[in-house]
């Protein structure tokens, strides 16, 4: 150190109290130690058992730490005062932190976060667990993190408790759509007569633990004031904060009257197979196992408590899981470092902490462990949810944040790269912008009209009938069916409103609206024959009957099927050629595999290895199904044809291999002459086909093999022709050697890599076959979606003595 420097070091340390700006921020604060800018609603409406339970684990830190201190005094560490001030370990925190601070022994950073031993040493380290923990167990503070955690929703007094989990990944928006999940999900809770006295609900979210600690947003505050973007481990250094949501449940639920929101990742119920992760994942999801089956009987017993309702909620995303997790990646890392502008700007003094990052590192784990933890665990819970509830409710909060970036002046594009984001913002406010007001800068858009897109509550039977809709618009249009076009935009048009009266709370309006749609369906359905649409008829039917449960799941409101008496479609009977296990029309079996390590499993040939295999896939995942079941990670289809042997003894077989994406690997022997090869690329290319939806981007092929790739691209060309919803397809491939046809040369191109149909390895009868069953599986598809529902009411649902009483009395009076 220069002398100049020590001179300036030593001038600031002795300086004044009232001239120092970091003494006095320093003094004050000590003297704020356990006061805390919180409601006082909250901790006053607990009973007696429930603030036991909020200071469950008091006693006995309280021992531990007085057994330390007293230790401390024998030793002449500390005085017989300094062992009694319950504020002691907190004290000498900000003491320390602050004297670093002073002596400039904090190394100033460049805005890159900071390790906490790195910024204050071991002993700061030690220190800071102690402060926090003391903090933790401390009542003021458990007060506060209460108070803050409970909120009055005005209104009707509810006659039964309401507990609303909701689900979804880490970063996905839970906390934020709390207060708007809430209201919806409070109409349908009994109510109190003449009682407005409103209801109070807790919020169970470990987030406001760390939001309320002056111990750890001291730290953060330093940490930034210094030059550092926040303190990369302090999530890990402040485990002692894990426990608050357990407190804050268990003071909730022994205090009656009381309700709760519950923001919940749902990560444990998620069990992949390990093979795909490192060995410390494999570990976690080990543990996970025995864990599960509490799990499920813990929301067995919350879903048909007495006097609660209970009403699950998660959060989807409208359009990908692939734009959600971009999207909780970029605005993660936002969250956790904030404006890297803001540094080394404000003072010691400020202790208004809303400002600071929460300073916890986003990461979605290895191979997205931990974000697909939180997307498939919370859709199992749902499930198991609506399984073992007698009267299940679910609501879906839809998260349509997307990635916007700037490219110069006003202009402002979409990514998926979350690296190369500007900023994350609403879907439908970015469209209103770009149709409003595209002269006004976003940012200022955004900023004078964020407040104004609230959470999109949806009710996710509500959103299959819509997602139904608008595919029978897109097959109207696809065969220029002027009137089923009309009739789906009518649809359309009345969902919209059903939608608003249900969020609204008016369900006389929501109820005659529905009745309105009913009764389109039916007088449609009289009138199929002005229909160009094939099996017009079934389809309104299905729509009928998904109307149904919309309007069951909607008003909580059972309703026999006008349709029940009608004969049932035997859709066993329809063929699927994505599922039949017999052979198709090369020749090929296909069937379903529930573990992708077994594709081989039963097949005595060499196989090729990854590295050499050649694929098909879309640029962007898809969902496969096999017998109407959608397959999840892991799992997989498999095609298969035994071409004999060759004359050495070594068998050949074309082997295919169709992932949970849609994606199509050539695991073939590698031994196969040129004739089969062209069969197996044909088969490649029509099993990738079946499974593709307009959306899925460009087709790519991959691998390292230009022979393969040119058959399966031929083959492609050929399929495509098929249907014209392929036709505007782009083909890619990505193999040397591998380039497609020359323009106007697609005919040729087909030709030479397989052949003619007199003398090539695919005859015209074959070619046709393959092709009428991409036709009739696309169409398949479409049928599967229109009837997700159909199975809940293949039977007419048996009525009680109480419903058969009400309706003959309805029957006389008519």
């Amino acid at each position: 150190m220069t002398q100049e420097k020590q001179e300036i070091q030593e001038t600031i340390v002795e300086l004044p109290d009232q001239e120092n700006p970091i003494e006095q921020a320093k003094n004050s604060l000590l003297g704020s130690i356990g006061k805390y800018d919180s409601k006082t609603q909250g901790v006053s409406q607990l009973s007696e058992e429930g603030k036991k339970a909020l200071y469950d684990g008091f006693d006995k830190y309280q021992k531990e730490r007085q057994e330390e201190l007293n230790k401390a005094k024998r030793d002449n560490k500390i005085t017989e005062e300094e062992a009694k001030d319950p504020a002691y370990y907190r004290k000498k925190f900000i003491e320390f932190l602050y004297d670093k601070a002073q002596k400039k022994e904090i190394k100033t950073g460049n805005g890159e976060p900071v390790t906490l031993e790195a910024m204050l040493g071991q002993e700061g380290v030690e220190l800071y667990q102690k402060a926090l923990k003391e903090e933790r167990y401390s009542q003021e503070y458990m007060d506060a993190v209460f108070n803050k955690a409970t909120k009055h929703y005005e209104g009707e007094k509810w006659a039964e408790r309401l507990i609303v989990p909701i689900g979804g990944p880490s970063g996905a928006g839970k906390s934020y759509a709390a207060g708007e999940i809430v209201k919806q999900a409070s109409t349908y809770v009994r109510k109190v007569p003449n009682d407005d006295s409103g209801n109070y609900v807790v919020s169970i979210d470990g987030g406001i633990g760390r939001e309320m600690s002056k111990i750890r947003n001291e730290v953060i505050k330093v940490a930034r004031l210094n030059g550092h973007a926040g303190v990369s481990d302090l999530h890990e250094q402040s485990k002692v904060l894990g426990g608050i949501k357990k407190n804050l449940w268990n003071a909730a639920m022994k205090t009656k009257g009381l309700s709760m929101v519950w923001p919940e990742t749902f990560s444990h119920w998620h069990i992949p197979s390990g093979k795909l992760y490192p060995k410390q994942i494999i570990n976690a999801i080990k543990k996970r196992v025995p864990l599960l089956s509490k799990l499920q009987s813990e929301l067995l017993s919350l879903a048909n408590m007495q006097d609660t309702k209970v009403i699950f909620s998660r959060v989807v995303s409208p359009n990908n899981d692939e734009q959600m997790k971009n999207v909780i990646r970029y605005n993660g890392n936002k969250r956790a470092y904030g404006d890297i502008s803001a540094l080394k700007k404000g003072s010691y003094e400020d202790t208004d902490y809303s400002k600071l990052p929460e300073s916890k590192a986003y990461s979605a784990g290895p191979l997205d462990f931990f974000f697909n933890s939180g997307l498939f665990g919370s859709r199992d819970a749902e499930k198991h949810y609506q399984k073992v509830c007698k009267k299940p409710v679910v609501i879906h909060v839809v998260n349509d944040m997307i990635l916007v970036k700037n490219t110069g002046g006003n202009n402002w594009v979409r990514t998926n790269d979350p690296n190369d984001a500007t900023m994350s913002v609403s879907e439908r406010l970015f469209n209103d912008w770009q149709a409003k007001e595209p002269d006004t800068s976003l940012e200022e858009y955004v900023q004078q009209h964020r407040s104004e897109y609230k959470p999109l509550i949806k009710n996710p039977e509500l959103a299959k009938l819509e997602s139904s809709v608008e595919q029978l618009l897109e097959d109207a249009k696809r065969h220029n069916d002027d009137i089923a076009i009309q009739i789906a935009a009518s649809l359309q048009k009345q969902i919209q409103q059903i939608e608003t009266c249900w969020r609204n709370d008016k369900k006389a309006d929501c109820r005659q609206k529905i009745e309105n749609v009913k009764l389109l369906l039916h007088n449609c359905g009289q009138c199929t024959e002005y229909l160009k649409l094939p099996k017009a008829n079934r389809i309104l039917n299905h729509l009928s009957e998904q109307l149904i449960v919309m309007k069951s799941s909607l008003l909580g409101e059972k309703e026999k099927s006008t349709y029940a008496q009608t004969p049932s479609i035997d859709w066993s009977a329809k063929k699927d050629f994505m599922t039949a296990d017999n052979e198709d029309a090369l020749g090929f079996k296909t069937e379903f595999v529930d573990n992708v390590a077994k594709i081989n499993e039963g097949i005595d040939a060499r196989i090729s290895e990854t590295a050499n295999c050649t694929a098909v896939q879309s640029e962007t995942a898809g969902t496969v199904k096999f017998k109407s079941k959608e397959l999840k990670e892991n799992e997989a289809i498999r095609a298969y044809l035994d071409f004999g042997a060759e004359d050495g003894g070594n068998k050949k077989i074309g082997l295919l291999k169709q992932d949970h994406t849609g994606k199509v690997t050539d695991l073939s022997s590698d031994n196969l002459a040129t004739d089969e090869k062209a069969r197996v690329a044909f088969k490649q290319a029509q099993m990738f086909l079946m499974q593709w939806k307009p959306g899925g981007g460009d087709i790519t092929i991959r691998g390292p093999d230009k022979d393969m790739a040119n058959k399966v691209y031929a083959s492609l060309l050929l399929l495509k022709e098929s249907d014209p919803k392929f036709k505007q397809v782009k083909i890619v491939s990505l193999v040397a050697g591998c380039n497609g046809p020359k323009k106007g040369g697609q005919a040729k191109f087909i030709k030479q890599h397989l052949g003619t149909t007199d003398d090539g390895p695919l005859n015209k009868d074959m070619r046709e076959r393959a092709v009428q069953e991409l036709r009739e599986a696309g169409s398949a598809k479409f049928r599967d979606r229109l009837s997700e529902m159909r199975q809940e009411f293949e039977k007419p649902p048996v009525q009680s003595r109480e419903e058969q009483e009400q309706q003959q009395g309805l029957n006389i009076q008519q």
